[in-house]
């Protein structure tokens, strides 16, 4: 080897030759994740020593509310320093390189989910532990062993078979408690509908929570077969959520929200019986616990027959423009679901 790596941010890249670097096997989450949902914020960042990829760094553009702000955020994803590089500080060279970038393109903040807590920090990064929160919901008994069966991470293998039968009485202890009378559809009446719901559930607190454009929203859940669900009551919002239905035979919602007990019974009665026509056997929530929003509607979905079965999850943050600490120093104020763990859906390979 002779000379130093070579950093530069570029958008053109060997997809095929950076999917291998990467450990991944399809290229095409490249075109996905930086060329097509606001490319020109996008910043992906090679190290190259005599024409050899040896690390990468890129970050994708999020829309963010933040106080009812709307902001720009940056998150951090496709970390990657090549093991003959890893103690020679080349993965906070490519952070340097990153953030800089960012911060030229417009991005106010940065974040990513993530447990490499120490070369975070190192780059100026906050690091968060131990707040995101893991459910699951048995849809249908007479699925499960078709869906054990199938190639699964052996943890959450062994949280369906714990959580079976838990969640069977939550359910049957509450089928009778009321829910509202709600129109179910597949469709927002208006795009502005669950910006809207999150302004009145938020009220004077100070949130972070994702922008549901509608452009944002399609790029999230590309190749991922999400169905969507919203409850009005007469013309407002009361509750919704996105449903990934990728995994044959686990559904996974994405992100939701309810304004009180009652609306969410609806939403979750109407998810349950739609995955049920298909065949699902578990039903698969995460959220920030931290958050009072959030761990306010955990109890609601424990009600509904959702079991917490483990807390964990890492979570970095960074300011560029954006600097109010009272926000970014603060877990609980992060509206976080598994919609902010989304990224391109490789067809055939099994879901955590």
């Amino acid at each position: 080897m002779t000379g130093e790596p070579v950093l530069a941010d570029s958008l053109e890249v060997d997809a095929t030759e950076l999917a291998r670097f990467l450990g991944l096997r399809d290229h095409r989450f490249f075109e996905h994740e930086y060329r097509t949902f606001k490319p020109e914020r996008s910043v992906f960042v090679q190290a190259r020593l005599d024409g050899r990829l040896i690390g990468t760094q890129g970050i994708v553009p999020y829309p963010l509310f933040v106080g009812g702000k709307p902001l720009m955020s940056g998150r951090t994803e496709r970390a990657m320093v090549d093991p003959k590089w890893r103690t020679g500080g080349l993965f906070a060279q490519l952070m340097r390189t990153c953030v800089s970038q960012a911060a030229e393109k417009g991005c106010d903040l940065l974040w990513g989910m993530t447990g490499l807590k120490v070369p975070f920090q190192y780059s100026g990064f906050l690091f968060f532990e131990g707040f995101y929160e893991h459910a699951l919901l048995c849809v249908a008994p007479t699925r499960i062993a078709e869906d054990l069966r199938g190639q699964q991470d052996r943890r959450m293998r062994a949280a369906k078979l714990a959580a079976t039968v838990p969640s069977l009485c939550l359910r049957a202890a509450g089928r009778f408690a009321p829910a509202a009378k709600l129109d179910v559809l597949t469709r927002p009446r208006n795009d502005r509908d669950v910006d809207e719901l999150y302004r009145q559930l938020r009220g004077r607190m100070p949130l972070v929570v994702m922008r549901h454009e509608p452009a944002f929203l399609d790029w999230l859940d590309a190749g991922r077969g999400v169905e969507r669900f919203y409850a009005y009551d007469g013309e407002a919002l009361a509750a919704y959520a996105y449903v990934d239905l990728s995994s044959r035979t686990k559904a996974t919602i994405l992100d939701f929200a309810a304004r009180d007990a009652r609306c969410m019974r609806t939403l979750i009665r109407a998810i349950v019986r739609a995955m049920s026509q298909r065949g699902v056997a578990f039903l698969y929530v995460s959220y920030n616990v931290t958050n009072p929003l959030l761990a306010r509607q955990r109890t609601w979905l424990v009600g509904e027959g959702f079991v917490p079965f483990h807390r964990g999850g890492g979570f970095v943050v960074r300011p560029l423009r954006f600097q109010d600490y009272n926000y970014l120093g603060d877990m609980s104020r992060w509206y976080i679901t598994r919609l902010w763990n989304v990224l391109y859906h490789q067809a055939g390979l099994p879901e955590a």
